[in-house]
């Protein structure tokens, strides 16, 4: 198995999900710390559906 890493700010993450689309639910971005060179960010992501709510 192989695969791709990239490292993005944040915000660039996050603008390149919107233009894909997505809508963002949630955000966390954790600053560097002793163990971390590097911020560290995780994203709730979802495609808007096209349904009304029931």
């Amino acid at each position: 198995m192989s695969y791709a890493s990239y490292r993005l700010p944040a915000h660039q993450l996050a603008e390149l999900l919107n233009q894909a689309g997505f809508t963002i639910t949630a955000q966390l971005v954790q600053e560097p710390d002793e163990k971390r060179n590097w911020k560290f960010a995780s994203f709730l992501a979802h495609e808007p559906t096209t349904e009304e709510p029931a």
